[in-house]
């Protein structure tokens, strides 16, 4: 996961072995397989885009692209989002909160409660299970696997006879 992002890499059973038969194959081959990859994760984009609820998450979400792989690959975030990611996608600890203070005025003490009324995340913090992103992506895994493998198949039956 590079600085400042969330990448989901879409992991398959057996997929260096598949990967390892593509490098034995064309350069054509290993370029179709990641056009077809791409066009796998492009459909995914807007499906979580679309999660996005909050105006954080929204942010985020408008920084949500397709990186170039043989495997589909979708990344949120970029350096003007990378303050929000985190909190957007996995909640945040800080609570609305009062704080006091005294202030004396000609002699008199006064206790002045300042109430801290805004919430930049307002869902609480969630450890490691994520709010929008990485869910959403758990739903299109079967999807995006099935596209994936009969992409693997066409291109393998394609490419291994010859082209």
């Amino acid at each position: 996961m590079a600085k400042g992002t969330l990448t989901v890499k879409l992991g398959v059973d057996g997929v260096r072995e598949c990967l390892a038969a593509f490098n034995r194959l064309d350069r054509d081959a290993n370029a179709e397989l990641r056009q077809a990859s791409g066009q796998i994760a492009a459909r995914a984009v807007p499906i979580v885009q679309a999660a996005a609820g909050t105006g954080q998450q929204r942010s985020v979400a408008r920084a949500v692209k397709v990186l170039r792989d043989r495997v589909p690959v979708v990344q949120a975030g970029n350096a003007k989002v990378a303050p929000y990611l985190a909190g957007s996608e996995f909640g945040s600890d800080h609570r609305r909160t009062a704080t006091y203070h005294s202030r004396t005025r000609a002699g008199t003490t006064y206790l002045i409660r300042d109430r801290h009324t805004t919430r930049q995340f307002p869902s609480p913090h969630t450890g490691t299970q994520g709010l929008w992103f990485f869910p959403t992506f758990e739903r299109l895994i079967p999807m995006m696997l099935r596209e994936w493998v009969d992409a693997v198949d066409r291109l393998l039956d394609r490419w291994g006879s010859g082209g």
